[in-house]
């Protein structure tokens, strides 16, 4: 008998096809991501680099792209007339 996927893997299917195109996703995110802070910061004269903070710089890079898919996602269905 075949285990059913968990409610994480499923939805990592649904968005991404795969956990690896999911990994390579969130990495190129992460980088661009990096860019945008990248010149953020520097506007207000500070480092650049993230230093010993990974982490914390993975945490903000993915609560970023949760309000950018949560705001696209709202447009895209507000433009398409489907429900919220």
């Amino acid at each position: 008998m075949k285990d059913k996927p968990d409610i994480a893997e499923r939805f990592i299917e649904k968005i991404a096809g795969t956990k690896i195109k999911a990994a390579i996703s969130f990495i190129i995110w992460s980088i661009i991501y990096k860019v945008i802070d990248m010149n953020t910061l520097q506007w207000f004269g500070k480092n650049i680099f993230v230093d010993g903070n990974v982490l914390g710089f993975f945490i903000a890079s993915a609560f970023a792209l949760s309000m950018v898919v949560l705001v696209f996602g709202s447009l895209y269905k507000l433009m398409t007339g489907q429900k919220l």
